[in-house]
This record gives C-alpha cells, structure tokens and sequence, in this order.
C-alpha cells in the first residue's frame, strides 16, 4: 500500500508539496480551509531558485508561459524621473543563475499548479478546517489523524502542513513555547491594474519601484499576452489582518489616492487602472525550534513566514516542495526524512526571514537625512551590477533541483 501523506493547505505551498509527493509513489490529499481555489494574492515574483524548483517539479512552463520576465529594475523619484536604473538585470540574472525573474498573477499560478496536481490524481477537499490532530502509535506502525471543524476526520501516514502565517498543525508540533505572530508595524496594499491597450499602458513593464514620504511602491507587468499590472505600497499604520482575503474597501483605494495625490502621472495612471485591491498588515513570527512532531511537518509559511520586502515567500515554499521529496525518497523512515529535511532548509530559510525583516524595518523612511542616505544606497546598488548580485546572491543561486539529501 502506497504512503498517504495529508497535506493541509492550498496554497502555492500544498500543490506543489503533493505533486512532488506523489511522484514518489505516494497518495497525497489536500485539505483546504477555503471554499475553493484561492483567487486572490494578486501576484508572486518567481525569481531564479523558485524557477528551478519549479524545473525539478516539470511545472517551469507554468510561469514561462503565462508571466512576464522582469528585465531590468527601476527606481524612480515621486515624480516619475529616473534615480536609478540596472538595465541589464535579466541578461545578468540569467548569466549567472540560468533564469532572470518572471511576475506572474498569484492566482494563475495556483491555478496550474492546482490543476497539475488534480490531473496527476491528487484529492482536494475544501471546507476543511483543521481543528485537531492526534497520533497512533500502533506495534508495527502508526497513523495520524486529522480533525476538521465540520466533524469529519482523515487518517494517513503523514501530515505535511502548509497552513500558513497561523498554522494550526504548528501549534501541535511547538506547543506553548511557540510565538505568536508580531505585527511590524507596517501595512501592505495590492492592487491589480488592467489597460485597454499598448497606448495606455505604463512605458515600463518592468519591475520599477519608488521609495518616499514615508511609502515604498513597486509595480510590474503579471502576463505575457495582456496588459495586466500588479502593483503594492507599503507604509506605517495600524494593523491590519494579514489575509490575502481581506478585500480592501473603496475607502483604502481613495487613501492611496489621497496620500499618493502630489506623486507623478504614472502612479496616478496606474491607481486609476486598478480593478481590485487588498490590504493587510505584514506579520513576523519568531523562529521555531521544532519543525517537526511524530508524523507531523510543517512546511512552507507555517515554519518560516517572512515579510514579503525580498519576494522570496513563495519561491521558499516551492524550493521546500522539492526537497521535501528528495529527503522522503532517500530516508524510508518518516522521522530521518523529516530531521534531514530541517538540517537542509533550516539555516537558509532563518537567512532569508532575517534578511525581509531587515529590508521591511529601513523601508519606510520620513526623515530628509535618511531618504538621501536610501537613495544613495539605491543608486549604488542598481549602478553596479556586482553590488547588487552581491545582496541577492543567497537566495538567486540556491538550486533545490540539485541539492542532495
């Protein structure tokens, strides 16, 4: 009999775990709190680990197909006038890791991944909320069972949970030593925008970004074939809840209208362009000791949720996918698997939340003297394609595809 793993959560994390699973020869089942695919996220920024991951798991065409392959990386002042420019950020992306960075929209993304996994005979269920699971511990071997918030339960061999920021599973594996999730103070808005044509639509379509008043902008262009644009700003303000679901009123579409009002024609076009908005607040959670209990793995956000300042929270989830897989293939026994998988992902994972926090905490700057100091900063970075490689070395060149358990 084949090894059932049950996988908690849908997300980009869930498919992508229970694709390379069941590659394996296992029988993976995905339960889904949600109704449904999730449609919202408005878009992710697969940058060159993410894209070999997605290579390991034969899904690369998924985003070469429908996003757009950011080639160059703008910083622009209110105004729209160029700071500064790294225009060669794709050739060099691709020179030195084999992929520049593709934006694609987060739902289109799910969307395949999700299909994926159904065509290769992978079980949803949605309306599944975990409220409990406990272990067996039977002579010969042993189960886990999951509980859901409608009375019914599964039982399987493993339990792999990408269940995001709040994890249930992750409050089984860590119990009361684990910390909650802190607020950093700052509150993200998403934005997708839609142009009728090649007229209207902004003159760059790359990733282009300003840092000012208080606000960090960034946009760039989600598809291949359409004008569609994602677009966020952040700046510091009260809590919000940390959802991809929380559909921002008119009232956030007006602030941002209002707070952005003496900035240039480009923001204002894209503002006025936008078809949906979100906004939630960005959450930090201490690091766990534990990554594991029993049968019990926590994957993806559930164990290393970071802020998105360096776009790396989707590209981890599926470089997670990928070596899960491989420590699972190597190692029969469930608890060796789990342990090497931590030793592999644990360090990596810690660098990378530290390093988002650090970007999220210097980003939303007021202060004269400390906005000139960022843009000097800015402009030696995207002035000098060494500088900036130096920063992004850690994450870009990581290639889950051949990491060896």
């Amino acid at each position: 009999m084949s090894i059932k793993p049950l996988i908690i959560g849908a997300g980009v994390a869930g498919p992508a775990v229970a694709l390379t699973l069941k590659r394996l020869g296992m029988n993976p089942k995905i339960f889904e709190a949600a109704a449904g695919v999730s449609t919202g996220g408005f878009a992710v920024g697969i940058s060159p680990n993410g894209l070999a991951a997605l290579k390991a798991m034969d899904t690369l065409d998924l985003v070469t197909k429908n996003g757009h392959p950011i080639a160059s990386v703008t910083n622009r002042l209110p105004d729209g006038s160029v700071l500064a420019s790294l225009s060669t950020y794709g050739s060099e992306c691709t020179a030195r890791y084999g992929n520049t960075q593709i934006a694609i929209r987060r739902a289109v993304l799910l969307d395949g991944l999700t299909q994926r996994a159904k065509d290769a005979g992978v079980q949803f269920q949605y309306n599944k909320q975990l409220v409990a699971i406990s272990e067996s511990h039977a002579d010969g071997g042993g189960s886990v069972t999951a509980t859901f918030a409608d009375g019914t339960s599964e039982t399987g061999d493993l339990l792999i949970a990408c269940d995001g920021l709040r994890s249930f599973a992750r409050s089984y594996v860590c119990g009361e030593q684990d910390q909650a999730p802190v607020y950093t103070g700052a509150v993200n808005y998403y934005g997708n925008a839609s142009f009728p044509d090649d007229a209207t639509a902004p003159p760059d379509p790359n990733l282009v970004m300003t840092s000012a008043d208080g606000w960090m902008w960034g946009q760039y262009k989600t598809s291949s074939t359409r004008n569609e644009y994602t677009w966020w700003a952040a700046h510091r303000a009260p809590p919000e809840p940390e959802s991809w679901k929380t559909t921002a009123s008119e009232q956030h579409h007006e602030l941002l209208k209002r707070e952005l009002a003496h900035w240039g024609p480009l923001t204002h076009a894209m503002l006025d362009h936008t078809t949906s908005v979100a906004a939630f607040g960005l959450y930090n959670r201490p690091p766990t000791a534990r990554w594991s209990r029993g049968r019990v793995l926590l994957v993806g956000d559930a164990v290393h949720p970071m802020t998105p300042n360096i776009g790396q929270g989707a590209n981890c989830a599926l470089e997670d996918a990928v070596v899960l897989a491989k420590c699972l293939a190597r190692y029969p026994d469930y608890n060796a698997a789990f342990a090497r998988f931590e030793a592999l992902r644990k360090e990596r994972t810690a660098r990378i939340v530290a390093d988002a926090a650090r970007v999220n905490a210097t980003s939303y700057v007021t202060n004269p003297l400390a906005s000139w100091v960022l843009r000097q900063v800015t402009k030696v970075l995207l002035g000098m394609p060494s500088a900036f490689f130096t920063v992004f070395e850690h994450p870009y060149s990581y290639d889950a595809g051949t990491v060896e358990a």
